[in-house]
């Protein structure tokens, strides 16, 4: 899936304003200070790695001009194209039916409906893959999320879709909103400790894990064969150091052995040590 649209209001720079995207690459392009990386910030604020619900906006997040400032933000994606992807059937999750006047035109009326259940019709419960199919066959999905300040309470987040000129709403779990759509902000500087570290839990970290699990039988034993080919290395280079290290932690420590070994301490983890790296002038990771 792509996003078709974005509506962002009151978020940072940027007031009031709609920007419709195409499948593939695109560019945005503008003065400075014209809100380019805000539009970037908002995307990454409903669709990155940390759930938008928990995000804390800051009072620098509203839009202020003056006279002229917020006391709320909302930012709102739609969905288009097709989803291949399937969800297994566990809990199932409560489908909010909306009000019979309710269109998503991003109005404080639109917002009101959306914050306050007691506006709805009705409400089911469904499991994740009905919901998914719900998806897949609607005309038009958004995905939301809606803040106010000052206020300790959490954001509002879901997904809106439409289904026989009804729409429904439903709180959107990470697992959910992973496989429907997701964002990773890279700026221009890229810091791999912070934007691309492998982790279990990090978006990068489940995506190249996913990726090395691909491999065969035969490429397995390779790579068993190779590490223990570049460990015997490694360890002809640092003998003289171990053979030192060992006559002074001989008494302080107890050891069986000390060695030198390539990559990071991943335990058997060893997507772990796998390093993106991009020459554009100067190949770095």
């Amino acid at each position: 899936m792509y996003v078709s649209k974005l509506v962002v209001k009151g978020y940072r720079s940027l007031r009031d304003i709609e920007v419709n995207f195409n499948p593939g690459i695109n560019v945005i392009v503008g003065k400075n200070n014209a809100g380019k990386s805000n539009i970037i910030r908002a995307l990454n604020s409903i669709l990155g790695e940390r759930h938008p619900s928990y995000i804390r906006f800051e009072n620098r997040d509203f839009y202020s001009n003056g006279s002229d400032s917020v006391q709320e933000i909302t930012i709102a994606a739609c969905l288009d194209g097709s989803l291949d992807a399937e969800m297994p059937s566990n809990r199932r999750m409560k489908v909010l039916e909306l009000n019979s006047g309710f269109t998503p035109n991003w109005s404080e009326d639109c917002i009101k409906i959306l914050t306050d259940e007691t506006l709805n019709v009705g409400n089911a419960y469904k499991y994740p893959s009905e919901i998914i199919k719900d998806i897949k066959n609607s005309p038009e999905k958004w995905i939301f999320l809606h803040a106010k300040k000052d206020e300790d309470s959490a954001n509002t987040y879901g997904l809106i879709y439409k289904k026989n000129g009804k729409w429904y709403r439903i709180t959107l779990t990470n697992k959910m909103r992973d496989l429907l759509i997701t964002t990773v902000y890279v700026p221009s500087y890229r810091d791999p400790e912070k934007m691309l570290k492998i982790t279990e839990y990090s978006w990068y970290g489940k995506l190249v894990k996913e990726i090395y699990k691909t491999k065969t039988e035969e490429q397995e034993a390779e790579i068993r064969e190779l590490q223990d080919q570049l460990c015997d290395k490694l360890g002809e280079i640092f003998s003289t150091t171990t053979e030192e290290l060992r006559k002074r932690l001989k008494r302080a420590v107890f050891h069986h052995e000390i060695s030198f070994k390539p990559g990071p301490y991943t335990k058997d983890d060893d997507y772990k040590s796998i390093t993106l790296f991009v020459d554009d002038g100067l190949d770095t990771p």
